[in-house]
Order: C-alpha cells, then sequence, then structure tokens
C-alpha cells in the first residue's frame, strides 16, 4: 500500500494509536512509493470506500464494454496437472498435463447456454486431443471466458509441445497461436481481470475470486435469483448459491462440491 509499506512508518504509528482496522486506515494514504495512485492504490480506496458506504459499485462504462463482447460466448474453465514425476514418456518434471475442459456456451443474446466438456479416456499425453476437441467446440468465432490466465498459459504450453514433437495435427498450431493472441482483436476474455476493474461489493471482503464475486452478485441480484430459481434456497434468507448443488456420489462417499478441492480426497482413498 505504498507508503504503508517497507518502511512500515504509517503502519506502526496506526498501531500505536491502537487503531487496526480496514476503516482506520485514511485513503490518502493509499498510494504508490514515488506519491501516485496505480490501479492497485484505486482499488484499495474503491474497497474501503464501498465497505464503509456498504453499496455495490459498478464502473458505469462496464455495460458498453460488455455489448462489444463477441458472441458466442464460451465460458471454459480447464482442469490439469503438473506431476513431478513425468506420467509419459517424453516429458518433464512439472510438465503439464491437460485432461478435462468443461465449456458452456451462449450462441447469442437472450440464447439458453448449453454445455459441453472433453475428458482424458486414454492412458496417453492427452494435450493434443484436448486442444483439438476445444477447436471443435470453439471453432474461429466468439469469444472465449476465463477467470485468470490459468487457460491461456495451458494453451500456449501445449502449443510448444506440439511443436517439440511434431505432432500430425494440421493447422492446430495456427488455431492455438489465433486464441491465445493477445490485443484488440484478442479471443481470450479474462473475467478475473474484468471484475478486479469493474466491479466491487462489500461482500467480496476485497477478494476477487470467481466465488466471492458470484456471490456477492448472487446477493446483490433479484433478477439474477429468479432467473435461475433452482439455485435458490427456498424462502429463507439467501445463501451461497454453492450450497445448492447437491452432493455427489464419488467411490461410494457423499461429496458436497462447494469447491475446487472438495471431490479430490475420495477420489485419492
Amino acid at each position: 500500500m505504498g507508503s504503508l509499506g517497507p518502511s512500515g512508518e504509517l503502519t506502526n504509528k496506526l498501531i500505536a494509536e491502537g487503531k487496526v482496522g480496514l476503516f482506520d486506515i485514511p485513503l490518502e494514504a493509499i498510494r504508490k512509493a514515488d506519491g501516485s495512485i496505480g490501479s492497485t492504490a484505486e482499488r484499495q480506496r474503491r474497497q474501503i470506500t464501498q465497505m464503509r458506504l456498504n453499496e455495490e459499485w459498478v464502473d458505469p462504462t462496464l455495460a458498453d464494454m460488455m455489448q462489444s463482447v463477441p458472441y458466442p460466448l464460451h465460458f471454459v474453465d480447464f482442469e490439469t496437472c503438473a506431476p513431478t514425476v513425468p506420467r509419459y514418456a517424453g516429458m518433464r518434471p512439472f510438465e503439464t498435463i491437460a485432461f478435462q475442459w468443461s465449456c458452456h456456451t451462449i450462441q447469442e443474446p437472450g440464447a439458453a447456454v448449453t454445455h459441453t466438456d472433453w475428458l482424458q479416456e486414454e492412458d496417453h499425453l492427452p494435450n493434443a486431443d484436448f486442444a483439438l476437441a476445444l477447436r471443435e467446440q470453439l471453432g474461429d468465432e466468439g469469444t472465449m471466458l476465463v477467470w485468470s490466465d490459468h487457460e491461456r498459459t495451458v494453451l500456449q504450453t501445449i502449443r510448444q509441445q506440439l511443436e517439440e514433437t511434431d505432432s500430425p495435427t494440421e493447422g492446430l498450431i495456427d488455431w492455438l497461436d489465433h486464441l491465445t493472441a493477445k490485443g484488440p482483436s484478442a479471443r481470450i476474455l479474462d473475467l478475473h481481470k474484468l471484475a478486479a476493474k469493474y466491479y466491487y461489493h462489500p461482500r467480496m471482503g476485497g477478494k476477487a475470486t470467481v466465488k466471492s464475486v458470484c456471490e456477492a452478485v448472487w446477493q446483490q441480484s433479484e433478477a439474477l435469483r429468479n432467473r435461475y430459481p433452482e439455485f435458490r434456497n427456498g424462502t429463507g434468507p439467501i445463501q451461497s448459491p454453492y450450497r445448492s448443488l447437491p452432493p455427489l456420489e464419488i467411490n461410494d462417499v457423499s461429496v458436497a462440491v462447494r469447491n475446487g478441492t472438495g471431490p479430490s480426497w475420495p477420489i485419492c482413498t
């Protein structure tokens, strides 16, 4: 936090005065070491302000920006691992294996959401098949929406692997180059960066994870809750939509899937 940083002068002063809460930090003190206000300090100031007001904040330019995002919209999530001991011949330690993707697609404004997925079924390096199936789903148009830069990094890793192994996947490297390219016509849109720049809600608690943002928006938007009544928790207090997810039976164990590691332990036992 700028002047709250390395020297610790302001931090020590506030502690000496018995001021240890978030609201005790003066907004004017949140700035870079050179005195300017960068993007991080700007968000920190907004966080404190909206927490004090207990109000949601939405950048007025967000709606227009989202209107310009090309359809179809593909909401994509990857599952990967990077084992210390290489799983397949020719791999290096900690090299990425991409074994599953999930995609929810909206073809046009107002259209219903459709779901597709791919899962490794054969015991060989799946990355080329993973990318080929993704190309079949995404094609050459529309936007791939992700949360963080993980998916782009994985695709770039697969592209490098294909080049090194001279895999016979015609046009796949060019397609990956186009999909992962940055710039004004980029096909990948990182919703995490979008939320950090354009949105804040006190219920997020200073976080910008997909679950913290989802729960905040769910609590705030009655229209969203009405659109997805299957995730409502009866007529009682509004709760997290994740608590509405039914448990899964994994290895004869009933598991409540409410976070990314929830189903992992019964699979490994």
